[in-house]
C-alpha cells in the first residue's frame, strides 16, 4: 500500500503518491542472546504511513551495543514497489537491557535511518543433563548374557539430542521392552 492523497489545483483533482522518506523497524519483543530472531523493516512517508519504494532499497542493520554485537543476517533489501521486508536470522551476542537495532539505507530510495523500540535480551539458558541411577560392574561368564541394568538420562535447554553409545559387545535400549 502506498499513501495517495488527492490534490486539487485550479479546480482539477489529481491523486499524488506520497513517497517514502524513512525506514522504520516494527516493534521488537524481548529476545534471547545468541538466538536468531526476525525483524520487519518498513518504508514509510513523513506521516508514518506505509509507502512503496520506487527502487530496490538496501539497508544494513546495526545495534547500540547494549546486548553485544549484532550477527547473523544484517542486511536486507525492500523490493521495488513494496514497503517492507522480514529479515530472519538476526542475533545479538549477549544479555543486556535497552537494546535497539537501526536500519540504515545503503542503496535505492533515499530514506532516513530508522531505530527500533528498546528491548531486553536475556542470557541463553545453560544446557543441563541429568543422570538418574547408576551401574555396577557387569559380571558374567564368556558368551553368557549379563543381567540388565538401567539408568535414566534427561536434559533441559539442549541444543541437540543426547547420544549414548554402548561399549563394544554391549547393547542399549530405550523404554521398557525386553531385548530380543
Amino acid at each position: 500500500a502506498t499513501n495517495v492523497v488527492n490534490v486539487t489545483l485550479n479546480g482539477t483533482t489529481a491523486p499524488i503518491v506520497v513517497p517514502p522518506t524513512q525506514l522504520v523497524i516494527a516493534s521488537i519483543s524481548n529476545q534471547v542472546a545468541g538466538a536468531p530472531f526476525s525483524i520487519t523493516v518498513e518504508s514509510r512517508d513523513g506521516s508514518n504511513v506505509l509507502s512503496n519504494v520506487s527502487a530496490a532499497t538496501g539497508f544494513t542493520l546495526s545495534t547500540n551495543g547494549n546486548a553485544g554485537a549484532i550477527g547473523g543476517t544484517t542486511t536486507g533489501t525492500i523490493a521495488i514497489g513494496t514497503n517492507s521486508i522480514v529479515v530472519s536470522g538476526v542475533t545479538l551476542a549477549s544479555a543486556g537491557s535497552g537494546a535497539t537495532i537501526t536500519a540504515t539505507r545503503t542503496s535505492g530510495d533515499v530514506l532516513t535511518a530508522g531505530t527500533s523500540n528498546t528491548f531486553n535480551v536475556t542470557a541463553a539458558s545453560t544446557p543441563t543433563i541429568v543422570v538418574s541411577g547408576s551401574l555396577t560392574a557387569f559380571l558374567t561368564a564368556v558368551s553368557t548374557q549379563s543381567s540388565s541394568q538401567s539408568y535414566t538420562v534427561s536434559g533441559t535447554d539442549l541444543t541437540t539430542d543426547i547420544v549414548i553409545t554402548p561399549p563394544a559387545n554391549f547393547k542399549i535400549r530405550t523404554g521398557v521392552a525386553a531385548f530380543s
